[in-house]
């Protein structure tokens, strides 16, 4: 029977009966993908095959998947931090004071680009900010220290919801915790609906003082804040307490609450005892501090923009020859003194020329 007739038959054409596969030499592509791959350890296979691709080793990128598995170099995916179960518990609305307080941190950052965070506490009931605190960095152990403050001022509350940040879930927090009798109830990952109050009040907090003013260093971020706690527990209404202040709402209340023997741990002055030591017209909700959103973050860009520009300019300036350098930077030094030193005249005149004279009574 001929080729052709049993091609037919079978229903296969001659061309695919006359094929005689040719094994593709892969050693090149198999050897240079292993060392990309120990290269760069946590690449998948679609991004080493643009490598392999633009090095001329392979088109396909089902080749370099097959090489890839067959080479076993399957990058094993980090798992994320289990957090231990929790019981599902009713949310419950709160019906007086200090009986469930919420906590969650907000960040924001100076005119020079430098991060910081908030601690933002709110009583769920009556919408009173106990406090505000602003830091570069703030520890399990710094929340227990403020806690340990609020509750000479204003008592204990029952029950503490936060989410499930490391700071709230430190052994510093659970011995406080255990120390003082107070729950600490944590949400369930990913709903931060569950934490509605600090949500509510964060964003409050964001769109009437953060976007609105341009923190030129942290004492004074922790002035502009304080005085707008106290503008919003004192002065601003709210409308879901029938457009009363917190602390009116709160004079409503009962007394704080107080474990019994409770005795908070000596402290040195913190933040926030010294903040409060000051005069009253140093909390005046001064409209000045306050600018537009819009200009606040034009000014906030361009003096990152300027910040990278000085440091890059520095940087450039150490690589060059130590004497060209200082040739280069000699007519700015020049004019910084010379501003210097007609800052200081301006300064010294000034007095002089707005004293009064006193040459007998009027």
């Amino acid at each position: 029977m001929s080729q052709r007739r049993a091609c037919g038959l079978v229903g296969l054409h001659r061309s695919v009966a006359r094929h005689h596969p040719r094994p593709g030499d892969d050693g090149l592509a198999r050897q240079r993908l292993r060392e990309l791959a120990g290269e760069y350890r946590r690449y998948g296979y679609l991004r080493l095959h643009i490598l392999l691709r633009n090095e001329g080793l392979v088109m396909n990128r089902k080749k370099t998947y097959r090489l890839y598995r067959e080479e076993n170099l399957s990058v094993r995916r980090r798992g994320r931090r289990r957090l231990p179960r929790r019981d599902r518990q009713p949310i419950v609305a709160p019906t007086r004071r200090n009986q469930i307080w919420a906590m969650d941190f907000v960040s924001d950052a100076l005119w020079t680009g430098r991060r910081f965070r908030s601690l933002v506490i709110v009583d769920s009931c009556t919408k009173e900010s106990p406090a505000i605190l602003p830091e570069f960095s703030i520890s399990g152990e710094r929340i227990a220290r403020l806690l340990d403050e609020l509750a000479v001022r204003h008592g204990l509350p029952e029950e503490i919801v936060s989410d499930n940040g490391p700071e709230f879930t430190s052994k510093a927090m659970f011995l406080w915790s255990q120390r003082t009798g107070v729950r600490l109830r944590f949400i369930d990952p990913g709903k931060p609906i569950q934490n509605a109050f600090a949500e509510s009040l964060i964003g409050k907090f964001r769109d009437e003082c953060l976007n609105d003013t341009w923190f030129r260093s942290l004492p004074e971020a922790r002035r502009i804040i304080e005085a707008w706690r106290i503008h919003y527990n004192t002065r601003r209404p709210h409308s879901s307490l029938g457009y009363l202040t917190p602390v009116q709402y709160a004079a409503r209340g009962g007394a704080p609450r107080l474990p019994e023997g409770f005795a908070p741990r000596p402290l040195a002055d913190s933040t926030e005892t010294m903040l409060l030591k000051r005069s009253p017209s140093e909390w005046a909700y001064a409209g000045g501090k306050v600018r537009s959103t819009k200009m606040i973050t034009a000014m906030k860009s361009l003096a990152t923009e300027v910040g990278k520009a000085i440091e890059e300019l520095v940087h450039w300036l150490l690589s060059l020859d130590p004497s060209f350098a200082f040739l280069l930077v000699l007519p700015f030094l020049v004019g910084l003194a010379g501003l210097l030193s007609e800052y200081l005249r301006k300064r010294h005149a000034a007095p002089h020329s707005t004293r009064r004279t006193n040459h007998g009574s009027p």
